[in-house]
């Protein structure tokens, strides 16, 4: 019994035609066997290709520096946040500042009398030079 040859269509560049036909003369074998001989091989070797073999140290390499510069992104996203809390923070705390210094000013500007006794103990040390 005889097994059943499918046709196949396809194309090719022109150098690679052209070694076909190179390998067709001096080996004396058809197009069909050559490039079954190839397929098989090609098969053979499953994942240790060529191809697998010329690029593997080279993707080992970008996918380290890809990594690296995750890894840069990730410290610099973590500075970002840092900063911005300080910033809110420091910006609270002017507004303290701030808040008191108004609140000092105006009594010191006014004729008002000094702060009762429930008010004092904060401000004690600060009004009792205005008397």
């Amino acid at each position: 019994m005889t097994s059943k040859k499918i046709r196949h269509e396809f194309s090719t560049d022109a150098r690679v035609t052209a070694r076909l036909n190179e390998l067709v003369q001096a080996s004396g074998a058809t197009k069909t066997d050559i490039i079954t001989q190839a397929i098989e091989a090609f098969a053979k070797r499953g994942n240790e290709n060529e191809f697998s073999r010329l690029t593997a140290k080279h993707f080992d390499v970008l996918s380290r520096e890809l990594e690296a510069v995750r890894q840069d992104l990730e410290a610099a996203r973590r500075d970002l946040e840092s900063a911005r809390q300080s910033r809110e923070q420091m910006q609270a705390d002017v507004k303290t500042i701030l808040e008191k210094v108004s609140f000092i000013s105006n009594m010191a500007s006014s004729k008002a009398p000094p702060p009762s006794e429930k008010m004092q103990p904060p401000s004690h040390g600060l009004f009792g030079i205005f008397r």
